[in-house]
């Protein structure tokens, strides 16, 4: 999975998924925020493409190194 994306066949349909770059997980719809947005998220602002879990613990460690 090159850049957190991975290609699944679901009945008879080939669909794109987006996997956390950190814990390998399929990043799933969170908090009213599709998958596709959560992944959008976390790539512009860790550079990386991360789970909402994942990205939650980022945002932590950036600020209790900022604060």
């Amino acid at each position: 999975r090159a850049g957190g994306l991975g290609l699944q066949l679901w009945f008879g349909q080939l669909q794109w998924h987006s996997f956390c770059e950190v814990c390998g997980k399929r990043i799933l719809a969170m908090g009213g925020h599709t998958a596709e947005q959560i992944a959008a998220s976390s790539q512009k602002t860790f550079g990386k493409t991360m789970c909402m879990s994942c990205g939650k613990k980022e945002y932590a460690k950036q600020e209790k190194q900022t604060g």
